[in-house]
């Protein structure tokens, strides 16, 4: 919060919150609320309704001041990629083998995706292979 409030202009507290000049437009009077409401940092603009995000970028500062990071473990996006797609693969293979092994009929597209599925699936099989021959012990 004292990262934002000291970017702003002619900010004066104002109940649970803050009222400050809006840096998105010619603001001479404060016409923008600042609240914190525990876990983000809310902000309007009565004058030209900007939001927290458009306001946060005319200060210059990451999206990320809005929210808080306390008690949150770092999030890794590429991880959760990953894992996402292998369950994604492995819930499609076994969807298209059990239609396969019904007579259902299989489209193109299907055997296209199940294709790449089931590679994707052994590449991973062999790179855990790998780190587990690399891996000391």
């Amino acid at each position: 919060m004292e990262q934002i409030l000291q970017r702003l202009e002619k900010v004066r507290k104002r109940g649970e919150g803050y009222l400050a000049c809006c840096p998105v437009h010619d603001d001479r009077s404060p016409s923008m609320t600042i609240k914190d409401v525990g876990d983000k940092i809310l902000m309007y603009c009565f004058s030209c309704g900007a939001k927290g995000d458009e306001i946060i970028k005319a200060l210059g500062l990451p999206t990320s001041v809005i929210f808080k990071d306390e008690g949150k473990t770092d999030f890794d996006k590429r991880a959760y990629k990953l894992e996402k797609t292998q369950i994604d693969d492995d819930f499609f293979i076994a969807v298209y083998e059990k239609a396969k092994r019904d007579g259902e009929i299989i489209t193109h597209a299907d055997l296209t995706r199940y294709r790449l599925a089931k590679s994707r699936k052994e590449l991973r099989a062999e790179q855990g292979r790998e780190r587990r021959i690399a891996a000391p012990g």
